[in-house]
């Protein structure tokens, strides 16, 4: 999933992400515009259930410096 900081929400696959995510290109699948960042971030989390919840509050923050993080938000 991506999340603009506009509000488009953005579910898709990573295609090629073997062996490594770095080489890995996402094919959108489907967009929704939401009236903004949080509203669509709100979706994300209902979309993603508990178990993506659970990976958004438990994801090391940057300065951590983990190289495995469990979560990526890209805008």
């Amino acid at each position: 999933m991506r999340i603009s900081p506009k509000g488009m929400l953005t579910v898709g696959t990573y295609e090629d992400a073997y062996p490594h995510i770095g080489e890995a290109i996402f094919s959108p699948a489907a967009q929704h515009n939401f009236e903004d960042f949080d509203k669509a971030l709100e979706a994300a989390c209902q979309l993603g259930g508990a178990y993506f919840m659970t990976d958004i509050l438990k994801a090391p923050t940057p300065e951590q410096n983990e190289p495995n993080c469990g979560f990526e938000m890209k805008m």
